[in-house]
Order: structure tokens, then sequence, then C-alpha cells
């Protein structure tokens, strides 16, 4: 019998929410286009929202000097 995969909580601090905001309005300025705007942040919500089930596909990540790994 194969055993189930572990499903993950995936929760978003404030801060983590704050910044999607900001993101968002980033590009509504940017790009002057809501739609823009939101089809960018539904597929950054679709990609967060995916750890919770595909968590075991990505990969390690050994980090950069410029964001102090």
């Amino acid at each position: 019998m194969a055993s189930s995969k572990p499903t993950i909580t995936v929760t978003l601090s404030r801060d983590a929410e704050d910044d999607l905001i900001g993101i968002w309005a980033d590009n509504v300025e940017l790009y002057k286009d809501v739609d823009h705007a939101d089809g960018y942040l539904h597929f950054l919500r679709t990609g967060i929202n995916r750890l919770a089930t595909s968590y075991a596909e990505g990969q390690s990540w050994k980090g950069s000097p410029s964001f102090g790994s």
C-alpha cells in the first residue's frame, strides 16, 4: 500500500501579505494595467499555494550573498 504524501499548511506572514500588496501596486504603476497586476498576483499566489502539495518538487537554494545567505 502506497503511503500518502503529507500535506503542509502554507501561511503567509503579515509582512509577506504586505509585500504582495506592494508587488501588486508596483505592477499597476509600471504597466498602468490593473488586470496585469491582478494576473501577476494570481500567478504568485498560485505558486505559493502549490507549496502545500508540491513542496517535494522544489530544489534547495544555496542562497546569494546579496540576500545575506
